[in-house]
C-alpha cells in the first residue's frame, strides 16, 4: 500500500524536485480548477434545495421546525448556499476532480469539529543545468475550527485558492448529517488544460472532534422501505463492519485515537 501511494499520489520527498510535470508523475489526489462553472439546473435558474433532499435515506433527516430548538435558524438555509455545496459534489465526480468530500454523522452535543488539510503545489523552475524541473510546497495552513451551531452552511479559505465548505444538517434524533468538501477554487479553465500551478497535489484532509470524545456515529441513514431477506441477510454478514463516514470523489478511512 504504501509503494502505492508513493507510486500514484507521491511525493517521494516533502520538497522533491520532479523532472517531468507533477500532472504527468500524479494520477491520484489531484484537485483541477473547475472545467467550467456549473448551472444549477437546465435554465441556469437555482433550484430550490429543501432540508430534506441531501442524502439516501432521507426520511431520516428533518425539514420541520419544529423537530429542534436549533432548526429554526438551520432549516431555512439561503437557497444559494445549498446550492454551492451540491456543485462541489458534482465537481467531486468530474473527469478531472475539482473537490473531495466526506459524509458522516455526529452526536446531537457535539458542537465543534477540527479540520486539518494536507495539499502541496508545484512550482517550474529551472536547475543548475539548465533544466526545466518541478519544486514541491507544501501547504502551511493551520486547522480549521467549525461551529457546527453557528450556521449550517460555512465556507472557510484555507488559501486563497482552497476553499473548505461545511453543512451540516440536524435529523430527528437531533444528531448532525455533516459534509465536509476541500475544493479548488481557481477560476474555471473551459476546454483548456489546467496548468501546474493551478492544482493541488496529495490532496487529503482529516475531521477530528477536539472537545468531544466518541463524537463520531456509525454512517447508517434510515432504513430500506423494501427490506427483503437479502438486506437481511448482509446486515447479519456485516454486522461487525461499521462504517463511520463516505467519501465523496475520495476514500474515508477512521481509528481510534486519543480524544476520539
Amino acid at each position: 500500500m504504501a509503494f502505492l501511494e508513493w507510486e500514484l499520489v507521491g511525493p517521494g520527498d516533502p520538497f522533491e524536485e520532479l523532472n517531468e510535470s507533477p500532472r504527468t508523475r500524479y494520477s491520484a489526489g489531484v484537485l483541477f480548477p473547475r472545467s467550467q462553472e456549473y448551472d444549477e439546473t437546465e435554465d441556469g435558474a437555482p433550484e430550490e434545495i429543501t432540508a430534506d433532499a441531501e442524502e439516501p435515506g432521507d426520511s431520516c433527516l428533518t425539514g420541520d421546525p419544529a423537530e429542534s430548538p436549533e432548526s429554526s435558524a438551520e432549516a431555512s438555509p439561503a437557497v444559494d448556499s445549498w446550492v454551492d455545496h451540491d456543485s462541489t459534489v458534482q465537481l467531486a465526480n468530474a473527469c478531472l476532480p475539482a473537490a473531495m468530500g466526506l459524509s458522516f454523522i455526529v452526536e446531537a452535543d457535539a458542537r465543534h469539529l477540527a479540520i486539518s488539510v494536507q495539499a502541496a503545489t508545484y512550482t517550474k523552475a529551472v536547475d543548475a543545468d539548465c533544466r526545466p524541473v518541478w519544486r514541491r510546497q507544501p501547504l502551511e495552513a493551520p486547522a480549521l475550527e467549525v461551529d457546527l451551531r453557528a450556521q449550517p452552511f460555512q465556507r472557510l479559505d484555507l488559501t486563497e485558492h482552497l476553499k473548505v465548505d461545511v453543512i451540516s444538517r440536524v435529523r430527528q434524533d437531533h444528531s448532525r448529517l455533516v459534509t465536509v468538501s476541500l475544493w479548488n477554487a481557481h477560476p474555471p479553465v473551459g476546454r483548456q488544460r489546467p496548468q501546474v500551478d493551478t492544482c493541488f497535489f496529495q490532496v487529503g484532509f482529516e475531521v477530528t472532534s477536539p472537545r468531544l470524545p466518541f463524537a463520531f456515529r456509525e454512517y447508517r441513514l434510515g432504513h430500506h422501505r423494501n427490506h427483503d431477506e437479502e438486506d437481511e441477510s448482509l446486515d447479519l454478514l456485516y454486522r461487525n463492519r461499521r462504517a463511520f463516514a463516505i467519501g465523496h470523489g475520495c476514500a474515508a478511512d477512521w481509528g481510534m485515537v486519543e480524544n476520539g
